[in-house]
């Protein structure tokens, strides 16, 4: 029922189905209902719906998987719900510095976004931008292509599942954090036993960004992190980008061992030391679940995680260096 092949081929699945799924819809919406391509809330929430939500509920139907084993809807501590809350607000610094470094090399996708952000009513932005993400994209990656890895020691299938999380943003700046987010989220996963956790997580890191969008807008946010909304030459951004990397340096620095003591205390509450210090089988971090052992391991770099791989360069280089 779950294997690494079958987690690679849903993540081909999901992303050649975005792809085609999203030219679709485009050519849809310019046709029989141009107004909407000026909404950037409605286009976003269709994106989630449709291109997230809609593979991710096929997938589950078609392959017949158990929605509550296959999505860990476990129940968890309390305590680790006001962990990972903040856990994310501490995580936001390290975001914001992965991104900053980023952008001396690629250019921020969603800048034209984020200005016109504040212009719409602020509730719908938190449910599109925060609420939709937190749940679609991790039933997606932390839910369904996690757990066909859970033979799999943990840290490779949460730099693998950073790995997917990353390719679906489909383009390089967004790509780097979301590869740390998507890790960082599949081992609190681990660690808490309940995909309840990461979707706290994901939502506070996108929630928070959406708040800061609409108190200092316009400001130097991009996604999770900072960027410059001004439109300037490439010199003018490139100073801009010196001018904030010590006052981000600074933030990381203050919440960096805040950020690793809560993690420690996660751990420590919820007794998985062992089987970190161990990398221990997945499957071994789930009360509720069969105990694989590592004489079952299977292959991870199967034809379809390299295809999807190969369809992510491919779109990234033309849009990011060709064209």
């Amino acid at each position: 029922m779950y294997s690494t092949y079958r987690g690679n081929r849903f993540a081909l699945f999901f992303l050649t189905f975005y792809l085609f799924a999203a030219s679709f819809l485009a050519a849809i919406l310019s046709f029989v209902a141009p107004m909407f391509q000026s909404s950037l809330l409605v286009s976003l929430a269709t994106t989630q719906l449709v291109l997230v939500f809609l593979p991710t509920v096929l997938y589950l139907i078609f392959v017949k998987l158990p929605v509550t084993k296959t999505l860990r809807l476990y129940p968890t501590k309390p305590i680790n719900l006001l962990l990972s809350f903040l856990l994310a607000l501490m995580c936001i610094p390290i975001t914001m510095f992965i991104n900053l470094l980023s952008q001396f090399f690629v250019q921020p996708v969603i800048n034209d976004a984020l200005i016109g952000l504040p212009a719409e009513p602020f509730v719908y932005s938190l449910i599109t931008i925060a609420v939709f993400p937190a749940l679609f994209e991790e039933m997606a990656t932390r839910g369904i292509f996690l757990s066909h890895y859970r033979h799999t020691r943990i840290f490779t299938a949460s730099l693998i599942n950073g790995l997917f999380f990353g390719i679906i943003h489909l383009n390089i700046n967004q790509f780097l954090y979301a590869f740390f987010l998507g890790a960082l989220f599949s081992i609190v996963l681990h660690i808490t036993g309940s995909i309840v956790c990461p979707m706290i997580m994901h939502f506070v890191v996108n929630g928070v960004n959406v708040a800061l969008s609409y108190i200092s807008a316009p400001s130097i946010i991009s996604d999770v992190s900072t960027s410059p909304l001004i439109d300037t030459t490439l010199l003018e951004q490139r100073e801009a980008l010196f001018l904030a990397l010590p006052g981000v340096l600074i933030l990381v620095f203050i919440t960096l061992p805040i950020f690793i003591a809560l993690l420690y205390i996660m751990i420590s509450i919820n007794k998985k030391m062992t089987l970190l210090k161990e990398n221990a089988i997945s499957s071994h971090f789930f009360i509720h679940e069969k105990i694989f052992h590592p004489s079952e391991k299977q292959k991870i770099w199967t034809l379809p995680l390299l295809f999807t791989l190969s369809i992510f360069l491919s779109i990234t280089i033309y849009f990011e260096f060709i064209l």
